[in-house]
């Protein structure tokens, strides 16, 4: 089957094929990579539909677990990380409100604690701001936006997680991107981590999300990166491609064409590497090479020996936009 690249709609040729090794459903799947230059997206031919992708989860999958909501205690001996971050949310990005100094020295100490580059988990902070994590799970980012004083709501797919969600006193609405026609021109800032590989339709979904955004919105994005040195190296092996139920590995290119032709302005993309995750490609190559494999059988010295012979791939991976995932925010 030939199946149009789903951001440009050009051609596209054979890439590689992959295995389940993360939740062990048998079988294999085919990924293309589309020949329009200007894009290089990569995708799985055939796209699988919604009901075929949530048919191929776990039922302990990570994001379906209890939600457990929790507060900002204000108290450093109780929360340091979080109230070192919070610090610098308060100095550098307009968080006045949180019970914390606004203090140059604990700032600057709370930022080294940032884990994602672009402050995509710490927009600007504006009153009375409305927040969507979309993609949402059970429903953590939405507490943690919630702590952070935003009017935040999640959407998800998934009904248990939703659930999940729901019965620790978060909003989170059960669905997809149908959801949003409902929020024209209503959020300030829009979230969706890890989700987007996992939507057959990202073009209609990234439309919906713009239409979502008030004016000067940001989206804020994170997905796994089809140009990253890992997958080059690691191919089917890459702990990102994710089959079945990765259906977009997203190239520079082809994020910043779906964002631009979109309307999206001041797009910004940065990348980041995860050294345990090439260290399990590398152990999964080593020990089973042509076999099924769950990356997280490794343990002991197999998993070090996979650490240890991943390490200058992860130092070079974070040179350039080579790093394991794209980390992406741009401006309705």
């Amino acid at each position: 089957m030939n199946t149009n690249c789903p951001v440009c709609g050009n051609n596209s040729v054979k890439l590689v094929k992959a295995s389940d090794h993360h939740y062990g459903n048998k079988g294999e799947w085919t990924f293309d990579r589309c020949t329009n230059p200007d894009c290089t997206h990569i995708f799985q031919n055939p796209i699988l539909n919604n009901e075929e992708v949530s048919g191929f989860y776990p039922q302990d999958y990570y994001a379906f677990g209890p939600s457990h909501k929790y507060q900002f205690t204000g108290y450093f001996s109780k929360q340091p990380r979080l109230y070192l971050l919070f610090c610098y949310f308060k100095y550098y990005r307009n968080y006045q409100h949180l019970n914390v100094p606004h203090n140059f020295f604990l700032a600057s100490v709370g930022k080294l604690f940032i884990k994602k580059t672009l402050n995509i988990e710490s927009p600007f902070y504006v009153k009375d701001g409305a927040a969507v994590d979309f993609g949402s799970g059970s429903g953590d980012f939405v507490n943690y936006l919630e702590i952070l004083g935003w009017n935040s709501c999640g959407i998800e797919i998934s009904a248990k997680a939703s659930e999940q969600g729901q019965k620790a006193g978060l909003k989170i609405l059960n669905g997809s991107s149908e959801l949003l026609d409902d929020f024209k021109d209503h959020f300030n800032f829009v979230h969706s981590s890890h989700s987007l590989e996992h939507v057959p339709d990202a073009r209609n979904v990234v439309h919906k999300i713009f239409s979502s955004l008030k004016k000067d919105g940001i989206i804020a994005i994170d997905v796994p990166n089809g140009d990253s040195l890992a997958f080059s190296i690691y191919k089917s092996s890459y702990f990102y491609l994710g089959a079945p139920v990765h259906i977009n590995i997203f190239t520079v290119r082809s994020m910043r064409k779906l964002l631009s032709e979109t309307g999206f302005k001041k797009i910004r993309i940065k990348t980041y590497s995860v050294w345990h995750s090439q260290a399990r490609s590398v152990a999964s190559m080593l020990f089973n090479p042509d076999s099924d494999y769950n990356f997280f059988q490794y343990k002991g010295p197999k998993l070090w020996i996979g650490y240890l012979l991943s390490f200058p791939g992860y130092c070079f991976s974070m040179i350039g936009r080579k790093g394991d995932c794209l980390v992406v925010t741009a401006v309705k």
